[in-house]
């Protein structure tokens, strides 16, 4: 308590603190922190309704994911984080809802996949349990470091699913979260950034 109350009427100490604390969080930072990037986007897709006779339901267009990796790209910016700085690129959150509240129990299997120019497809989420009565689902994440399609020329977002038209026409939302964490150095240019803005 007696160093804390000279702490206080010490202005020069206070003075050195204040500088040397942003110091201490840009080396913290460069030493090994790794920063976090929330990325949230949503898309849809519009399923024409099959009538009383039905059809065969094969795919879901997901509209709204065709800058996504542009959008990443945008968000790193915004951090002060280059794409070389990306360690690792995961969904964390992936779900399907119909606005209007129709069913989802026409769905059998959904399957959701990304590809990239000179990378294998890769299958990032699936759901084999649309149970009737359900207008918002969850899917099961196949945890996919997306780091070198996130990085690449481009990247698409295409499915594959089983299931019967539905009788009404009927749109789907889609919610997708992706955390990118970047490197140290990303860490400390966003700090340095911080840094930057503060003075």
């Amino acid at each position: 308590m007696r160093w804390h109350q000279r702490l206080l009427v010490s202005g020069s100490v206070g003075a050195r603190l204040g500088r040397l604390v942003p110091w201490l969080l840009l080396v913290g930072a460069c030493v090994g922190e790794l920063l976090t990037v929330r990325v949230e986007q949503g898309g849809s897709t519009f399923i024409q309704g099959g009538g009383v006779l039905g059809g065969v339901l094969s795919a879901l267009e997901l509209g709204g994911f065709d800058d996504l990796s542009v959008n990443v790209d945008q968000e790193l910016a915004n951090q002060g984080v280059s794409p070389g700085d990306i360690a690792s690129v995961y969904v964390v959150e992936l779900s399907l809802s119909t606005p209007d509240g129709e069913d989802l129990a026409f769905v059998d299997t959904l399957d959701i996949f990304v590809s990239a120019p000179g990378l294998e497809t890769a299958r990032i989420a699936h759901l084999d349990d649309f149970p009737a009565g359900v207008t918002s689902l969850e899917m099961e994440l196949d945890g996919v470091d997306l780091t070198d399609y996130v990085v690449a020329e481009s990247m698409t977002i295409t499915t594959e699913a089983a299931g019967t038209l539905p009788e009404n026409d009927t749109t789907i939302d889609v919610f997708m979260a992706i955390d990118v964490e970047a490197t140290a150095a990303g860490a400390c240019s966003q700090v340095q950034k911080q840094q930057a803005a503060a003075e």
